[in-house]
């Protein structure tokens, strides 16, 4: 292999890994969005509750989701992907709030955010984790 021909393919190599940590950046930063998102649909959705808030089930719905900050801020994947797996339980339960013939623009807005939320998460985690194992494909 000549000087050159190595030189190509590590040039190539530094930009394929460049282009992988921008999609990782971007995806993370959208998660984070959504992310926030989420938790402000949730507490907006029960202050404007005609019956009041319900301080039980709000703390049941955001305390799981507090609970992943840790772990997202420290950008491991598997938070991402366990992230996945609970926008899975959110959606189901976003579903049925949508369907029901009492569905309020929250509730549709609140599915759009979880299945965002999920699908940047997951890419997010499989960035990452190709950036922290340094797999280029």
């Amino acid at each position: 292999m000549t000087t050159s021909e190595n030189k190509d393919d590590k040039q190539t190599l530094s930009n394929d890994r460049d282009t992988l940590v921008k999609k990782f950046t971007l995806t993370r930063n959208l998660t984070f969005i959504f992310f926030a998102g989420l938790i402000i649909v949730l507490i907006v959705s029960h202050l404007l509750r005609p019956q009041g808030i319900n301080w039980v089930i709000l703390l049941a719905q955001i305390t799981p989701l507090i609970a992943f900050i840790p772990g997202l801020t420290s950008q491991y994947y598997r938070a991402f992907s366990w992230l996945c797996f609970l926008m899975l339980l959110y959606f189901i339960f976003a579903v049925m709030e949508s369907l029901a013939s009492t569905a309020t623009i929250s509730d549709h807005v609140f599915l759009i955010i979880i299945v965002t939320t999920f699908i940047t998460s997951m890419m997010c985690s499989r960035y990452a984790q190709r950036v922290q194992k340094n797999i280029i494909t």
